[in-house]
């Protein structure tokens, strides 16, 4: 972007697209902003941070248009930003998952409640990343077959797509599209 005053005004005209492209993203941002332990002005202004970070980034020699960029900026602004606050959120936890087959709230006001999470999902003390996978995956299991899960959990562990084929008698392509598609519909539950 050449200056800063023309920064200034693509911010200045483009504000309009954090509240859109938040509620197209997220119809119900209300319900993510609660379940992430936010409020939805924080939502907002994690879509306006990514919008100003297209003024500051925008390069029209490469033949994109600004509305395109900043929209891709603003969503991924947002979503980087749930990740970063769940992450290092430790004071309230609020998990609530596929189709409400399990859904648990848990505010964690003191070390022994946090624990006790930890030890019901057999993780190492403080290791927020492994409870959650282990949440997330032990809702989605009421609802996968058990040899869809036993992919996803194998790609969760960091194989290829060959060595889960070559595992469960499936060609890799088949195992990529059995984990594309489910990982859409993991994505449209949770984030729901």
């Amino acid at each position: 972007m050449g200056s800063t005053k023309q920064a200034e005004e693509l911010y200045a005209q483009y504000q309009q697209l954090v509240p859109a492209t938040l509620y197209k993203r997220y119809p119900n941002p209300n319900r993510i902003a609660y379940v992430h332990g936010l409020e939805l002005d924080d939502l907002l202004q994690f879509g306006r941070m990514g919008l100003f970070a297209a003024t500051q980034t925008f390069d029209a020699s490469k033949g994109c248009k600004f509305q395109t960029y900043a929209i891709n900026n603003i969503k991924y602004s947002i979503d980087y930003k749930i990740r970063e606050y769940s992450l290092f959120n430790k004071n309230k936890r609020s998990y609530e998952v596929v189709n409400n087959v399990y859904i648990e709230t848990i505010t964690a006001d003191n070390d022994s409640l946090e624990d006790d999470l930890f030890e019901d999902l057999n993780c190492k003390t403080n290791d927020y990343e492994e409870a959650d996978s282990r949440l997330v995956l032990e809702a989605i299991s009421k609802v996968l077959s058990s040899k869809t899960m036993e992919i996803i959990k194998m790609r969760l562990e960091h194989y290829t797509y060959e060595e889960i084929g070559n595992h469960i008698g499936l060609s890799r392509q088949r195992v990529k599209q059995i984990i594309d598609k489910n990982e859409d519909e993991i994505r449209k539950h949770i984030m729901a």
